[in-house]
């Protein structure tokens, strides 16, 4: 039984693994959530260059329509 509970090379490179394998999970997710500010910021800028669009929500598109069908 004291086999089982011995650590060697092969646990140690595992658990380095699944770290990095965390680490790249959260650059990733950081990365994601700079994209999507950015893309809030594009979004406000095309409806300055022209203000006579609206920006709406999807959400309250589709509530909107379902209240209407009654």
């Amino acid at each position: 039984m004291t086999g089982r509970f011995t650590t060697g090379p092969a646990d140690y490179l595992a658990a380095e693994r699944t770290f990095l394998a965390w680490i790249r999970t959260g650059l990733a997710l950081m990365g994601f959530g700079f994209v999507v500010a950015r893309f809030g910021l594009l979004l406000e800028s095309l409806q300055i260059g022209q203000p006579n669009l609206e920006l709406r929500s999807v959400a309250l598109t589709l509530v909107s329509a379902q209240l209407s069908s009654f």
